[in-house]
C-alpha cells in the first residue's frame, strides 16, 4: 500500500465518527422530545385526575352542607335548600395549587335535586352530575319507595309500575315519571319480575333479582344476590354482589358483578355514557359472541369491582337506626302504636253498610244519611286527640262511605272489607286514616276515590292511609277492576294485588305480590306527608344517579 492511500484512511475514519455522532445526537434529541411529550401527557392526565377528584369533592361538600341544613330545619323543601345554599351556587378549593370547584344546585322538572360540580386544576377540567331525591322532607315517611316488600316482591302479569306527583294534579300519562322504585329490606329478600310489566323506576334487592319475562326496567338494578335477565331491557346500570347472567335484551348502562358473568347470544351492554368499561366481574366469564361480547374475556374486564351489598335490616350494625325506613321494615313500631289507640275498645259497634246505605264521616260525627242507629263519635285517647272506634267495617252491594270536612281517624278493632259495587269517596282537602288490627280487603267493583289525590293542604296527610298491625297471611288484599287511592303500611303481613284496576299511592308490607293487569302509580308527594301523631324521622337526601362528563 502506498503512502497516499495510508494518508486518506484517518480522514475516512473521522468522517465515519462524525456521522455516528450526528446520528446519536438525533436519537438523543428525539428521545428528549419524546420524553417531553410523555411528560406533558402525564401532566395533563394528572391535572385531569385532580380535576375529577375536585368535582367529587364539590359534590361531597354540597351534600354535607345540605344535610346540615336539613338537621337545622327538617321541613325544608328542595327549593328552600337551594335558596339557603347561596341561591344554588357553591364553591371551594383543594389543597394543591390552582385547584377549585364550583357546584350548581338546581331542581329539574323531575322534581329531584341536581348537583352539577365542575372541578378544575390549571387546564384540567372535569364535571360530575349527581341527582338526589328528598325523602321525608318535613314529615318523615315509610313510603319512600313505590313497592316495598321487606321479605320479597313478586310482580307478574301485564301491569305497569310508574310514578307521578299529585301536587301537579291527578295521575295522567303527561305527568308520569320513573320513580316507581321496587325494593326489599330483610336479608336475602328477592325481587322477581315476570310477564310483560314495565317497571319505571329502580329495583333494589337484598337478595336476588330475577327478570324472567320481557318486562323492561326503566331504571337501575342493585342486588346483594345474583341478577338474572331473560329478555328484558334495562335503561340504567346493573350492580350485583353476586353473579350476573344475561340471556338477552339490552342494558343501556354498565354492569358490575363480584361473582361470575355470563352473556348469551343476543345479549348486549351499550354503556351509553361510557362509564369506564362495559362490564367488570370478579369470577369466571362465559360470553357468546353475537354483539362482540367475546372481548369481555380479556383480563381488563375480569376484575372484582367490589360492589357493596344493598343496605338491609341489621340490628347489630353500629349505625343501625330503628326509625330508618330504608333499613327497617317497621320504623313506626306499628304494634305498639296501635296498642295506644286500642285502649277502651270493649263493646264497640260494628258498621255494616249495604245497598242504598250512605255513611257520612266527618271529624266530629259518623252516621247514616237516612238516620237511625249506627252513630259514632270520636273518642279521646293517649295517641290521637280524637279518633272513631268500631269493631269492624263491612261495605257491600252499593254501600257508600263519604268522608268530608277535614281529617278523620278511624280505628277498626277487626276487619275492614269492601265488595260488590261499594264505594268510598273522600272529598277535597279531607283525609281518612284507617288503623286496624284485622284484614283490609277491596274486591269486585269496589273502589276508593280521592277527589284530591295526594296530601291535604293543611295537615299534609294522605287522602287515604291504611296502617295495619295484622300479622297473618294476606293482611291486605286488593282485587277487581276499580281504582283506589291509598298509602298502605302493613309491615307484619302480606299485600296481595290481583285484577286490572289502578292503585295510586304506595305499598309497604312484609311481602308484596302483584299479578294480572293491575297498574301501580307511586305518588311522590307522599315523601312529604305527615304521620300525624305516629312516629316520624327527619328528611334525608338519597342518591339516585352519578354521571361524569
Amino acid at each position: 500500500m502506498d503512502k497516499t492511500t495510508r494518508n486518506k484512511q484517518p480522514g475516512f475514519t473521522l468522517v465515519t465518527v462524525l456521522i455516528l455522532m450526528v446520528s446519536a445526537s438525533i436519537l438523543v434529541v428525539h428521545s428528549l422530545k419524546d420524553n417531553v411529550t410523555q411528560e406533558r401527557l402525564s401532566g395533563n392526565f394528572q391535572k385531569k385526575i385532580n380535576a375529577r377528584l375536585l368535582a367529587e369533592k364539590g359534590v361531597f361538600s354540597a351534600y354535607n352542607q345540605l344535610n346540615q341544613l336539613l338537621l337545622e330545619d327538617p321541613s325544608s323543601t328542595i327549593a328552600e335548600l337551594i335558596a339557603a345554599s347561596n341561591n344554588g351556587q357553591l364553591e371551594g378549593s383543594g389543597s394543591l395549587s390552582d385547584t377549585h370547584f364550583n357546584v350548581a344546585l338546581t331542581q329539574p322538572s323531575t322534581g329531584e335535586l341536581e348537583l352539577t360540580s365542575v372541578g378544575k386544576r390549571y387546564e384540567g377540567e372535569s364535571t360530575l352530575k349527581a341527582n338526589f331525591i328528598l325523602v321525608g322532607g318535613g314529615g318523615s315517611y315509610p313510603f319512600s319507595d313505590m313497592v316495598i316488600g321487606c321479605e320479597g316482591v313478586t310482580l307478574n302479569g301485564s301491569g305497569k309500575v310508574d310514578s307521578y306527583d299529585s301536587s301537579q294534579g291527578n295521575y295522567s300519562a303527561a305527568i308520569a315519571s320513573n320513580h316507581g322504585d321496587v325494593s326489599t329490606i330483610e336479608p336475602n329478600a328477592d325481587v322477581t319480575l315476570n310477564g310483560h310489566a314495565p317497571i319505571h323506576g329502580d329495583v333494589s334487592s337484598t337478595g336476588k333479582v330475577h327478570l324472567g319475562g320481557s318486562s323492561p326496567v326503566f331504571g337501575n338494578i342493585h342486588a346483594s344476590g345474583d341478577v338474572y335477565i331473560s329478555q328484558a331491557n334495562v335503561t340504567g346500570y346493573v350492580l350485583t354482589a353476586g353473579n350476573f347472567e344475561q340471556k338477552g335484551g339490552t342494558i343501556s348502562g354498565y354492569v358490575r358483578a363480584n361473582g361470575d358473568a355470563a352473556m348469551d347470544w343476543g345479549a348486549k351492554i351499550d354503556n351509553e355514557n361510557n362509564f369506564g368499561l362495559d362490564i367488570l366481574y370478579g369470577g369466571s366469564g362465559v360470553f357468546k359472541d353475537t354483539n362482540n361480547n367475546s372481548q369481555y374475556v380479556a383480563a381488563q374486564y375480569n376484575v372484582n369491582p367490589n360492589v357493596a351489598r344493598v343496605p338491609e335490616h341489621n340490628e347489630s350494625a353500629p349505625d343501625y337506626d330503628p326509625k330508618d325506613p330504608a333499613t327497617n321494615c317497621d320504623p313506626l313500631d306499628i304494634t305498639s302504636e296501635v296498642a295506644k289507640i286500642a285502649l277502651d275498645t270493649s263493646s264497640l259497634p260494628a258498621l255494616t253498610i249495604g245497598s242504598g246505605d250512605i255513611y257520612n264521616l266527618t271529624p266530629t260525627i259518623g252516621q247514616y244519611s237516612a238516620g237511625g242507629s249506627g252513630i259514632i263519635y270520636p273518642q279521646s285517647n293517649n295517641q290521637f286527640a280524637e279518633a272513631f272506634k268500631t269493631a269492624s267495617v263491612k261495605l257491600s252491594s252499593d254501600g257508600i262511605i263519604s268522608v268530608s270536612g277535614g281529617d278523620v281517624i278511624l280505628y277498626v278493632a277487626g276487619n275492614f272489607s269492601m265488595a260488590g259495587n261499594a264505594q268510598m269517596s273522600i272529598a277535597s282537602d279531607s283525609s281518612l286514616t284507617i288503623i286496624l288490627t284485622g284484614k283490609f280487603s277491596v274486591a269486585g267493583s269496589a273502589g276508593i276515590t280521592a277527589n284530591q289525590q295526594g296530601l291535604t293542604s293543611s295537615s299534609k296527610r294522605p287522602a287515604l292511609s291504611v296502617y295495619s298491625s295484622f300479622s297473618g297471611v294476606n293482611g291486605v288484599s286488593i282485587s277487581g277492576s276499580s281504582d283506589i287511592y291509598a298509602a298502605i303500611y302493613a309491615p307484619l303481613s302480606n299485600v296481595k294485588v290481583v285484577g286490572s284496576g289502578n292503585i295510586f299511592g304506595s305499598v309497604r308490607a312484609k311481602k308484596v305480590t302483584v299479578s294480572g293487569g293491575a297498574h301501580i302509580h307511586y305518588d311522590q308527594a307522599l315523601q312529604g306527608a305527615s304521620n300525624g301523631s305516629l312516629g316520624s324521622t327527619a328528611g334525608k337526601l338519597v342518591l339516585k344517579s352519578l354521571q361524569y362528563f
